[in-house]
């Protein structure tokens, strides 16, 4: 999975956000967009009303795909990775 074409987003299109493949699909996601920054840093946020627009740390991205969702159309993650 060296690119972000490669892994699974299936998750990405889960309405029920308590289902353990949506969780495991952002805790991949987050590990993916963060490897090579620490967890302060300041990313884009691809929260389906953020839409890349907002930059936020590790843990408010988090949160925000846990209680909103992710934008549905982000296939290509062109602003994380």
């Amino acid at each position: 999975m060296s690119d972000s074409t490669a892994m699974d987003k299936s998750w990405m299109d889960l309405s029920n956000r308590s289902l353990p493949e949506y969780q495991q699909g952002v805790d991949q996601f987050i590990q993916f967009a963060f490897k090579d920054y620490n967890a302060d840093k300041f990313l884009r946020c691809p929260f389906r009303k953020c839409k890349n627009n907002h930059f936020f740390d590790q843990n408010n991205i988090k949160e925000h795909l846990f209680i909103h969702g992710v934008q549905k159309d982000y296939k290509l993650w062109v602003y994380h990775g």
